[in-house]
């Protein structure tokens, strides 16, 4: 660099050569992840950025690579000072709002990006990122398919728009773009990783579209990919396994989970998530205290998560009884999603299970009444509230409306068993021993992947006798 401190001395416009040198060394910086270059790089930039809106902004990428975003930011809006309305400096403004998740200053100054330069390509897969965080999967889908045609050998733009697809429910649409995908890695060496992960959005379309056949072929092909490292396709196949009763065939892949889970990601919520289907892995087995271990892994590393309290509340009441602790647990979901109508029905529930019958239709009369008409778990509660108030017939009529709008078999038969076994608790405490042993004993006679019920229903009748 000898030559260019001569240089220094002698040309009269030095801001021109302070600029080519700390130009030099941010490449430098870039290509060698040395951050010595970029101590020279801001050194020899500062000397020239007065009014030159290039130095400017790449004294702001100097400061990004740094990590200074809010110095970054102000070196970019001076570079936009000086040329209103470019396209570099809004591009970059952009990405350091993303990084300060101010989504909405960064989609304008992405789209203004993109108004200068419609050709920039890399801001229009930013601008559908942003849309995507902020679930505007249309705009992104849309946006997008403006630059496919010209882009289609892009697989990180097609990439976006598949999900902004999927998210949009075009499902047939974003099949065809993730099949584009795979064309092009099949002619590239792609990293396993990559691979996997378009397998498993492959899986999640054809699931989406009721291929189950095709969804498990994909998620297979996701896990081999990357058989030691934990995927989405490990999720997405254990879930498929679960929700057919193929436990075996789920046990190698929950093993890995149990395994690597701790390194899926460093993002709790990503965790969370694993943490949660090993939960459920282990509710289906009925391994009740396992469940529990991990939903409280999932609590203490998502506390807002209201699955985690709803599945804590479930097996502190239908397992232990034990109704006050589940009330707990559910007012503590509460404090974090006052409104969530899961959260609110099972409160109301255990509630009536305590024999609050006041509290458990303050609660009910809280729920959006929209969201009560077509759930199934809140029409059941409604029928054991009118069975405790003793209007058998109407409270029947509501569990027999939840059976009727269940779309899976086995919460109709839950729903039925539950039905019975509330009838007949409420026969033998009026002494109708008669009745409740047969609502009873129909409850025993129910095929149903859980025991609870079953549970309950023979403690019961144990007392009959």
């Amino acid at each position: 660099m000898s030559i260019y401190a001569d240089l220094l001395k002698q040309y009269p416009r030095r801001s021109v050569i302070h600029e080519s040198l700390g130009e030099i060394y941010l490449r430098l910086a870039l290509a060698r992840g040395d951050k010595t270059y970029l101590e020279k790089a801001e050194q020899q930039l500062k000397e020239s950025v007065e009014t030159n809106p290039s130095a400017l902004n790449n004294l702001g990428i100097v400061y990004t690579l740094k990590g200074n975003v809010r110095a970054a930011l102000g070196y970019f809006k001076k570079a936009l000072t000086l040329e209103p309305g470019a396209s570099k400096p809004n591009f970059n403004i952009a990405i350091c709002y993303v990084k300060e998740r101010n989504y909405e200053k960064a989609i304008r100054h992405f789209a203004s990006s993109l108004s200068s330069d419609r050709q920039n390509i890399e801001a229009a897969k930013w601008l559908a990122r942003v849309y995507l965080l902020g679930k505007q999967y249309t705009q992104a889908a849309e946006l997008l398919s403006e630059y496919e045609g010209l882009n289609s050998g892009d697989v990180q733009l097609l990439g976006i728009l598949g999900e902004a697809l999927f998210y949009s429910k075009n499902y047939r649409a974003c099949l065809k773009c993730l099949l584009r995908v795979q064309d092009l890695y099949e002619c590239t060496e792609a990293r396993a990783r990559d691979l996997a992960r378009n397998y498993n959005n492959l899986g999640c379309v054809y699931s989406a579209l009721g291929n189950r056949e095709k969804a498990e072929e994909f998620f297979r092909k996701g896990v081999k990919e990357s058989p030691g490292v934990v995927v989405d396709a490990h999720y997405n196949l254990v879930t498929l396994y679960l929700k057919d009763n193929r436990y075996d065939e789920a046990l190698p892949l929950i093993q890995v989970l149990e395994k690597d889970v701790s390194e899926v990601s460093k993002r709790p919520g990503r965790q969370a998530r694993f943490n949660n289907l090993l939960a459920r892995y282990y509710f289906y087995l009925g391994d009740y205290e396992t469940a529990s271990r991990y939903l409280i892994k999932v609590k203490t590393l998502e506390p807002r998560d209201t699955s985690s309290c709803s599945g804590i509340s479930y097996i502190l009441s239908e397992v232990k009884s034990d109704y006050g602790g589940a009330i707990t647990a559910l007012k503590e979901g509460l404090s974090y999603a006052p409104t969530n109508s899961m959260l609110l029905n099972n409160l109301a529930y255990n509630y009536l299970m305590k024999g609050d019958i006041e509290k458990a239709r303050e609660v009910l009369d809280r729920i959006n009444e929209q969201d009560a008409v077509e759930s199934v778990h809140i029409n059941a509660t409604r029928g054991l509230l009118l069975i405790k108030e003793g209007a058998l017939e109407e409270g029947a009529r509501f569990y027999n409306r939840a059976i009727n709008i269940a779309k899976d078999e086995e919460v109709r038969t839950q729903v039925r068993q539950k039905k019975n076994l509330e009838l007949g608790r409420y026969f033998l405490d009026q002494g109708k021993t008669a009745r409740a042993k047969k609502l009873l004993e129909e409850v025993l006679s129910t095929r149903s992947q859980t025991e609870l019920y079953k549970k309950q229903a023979a403690d019961l009748l144990r007392n009959i006798s």
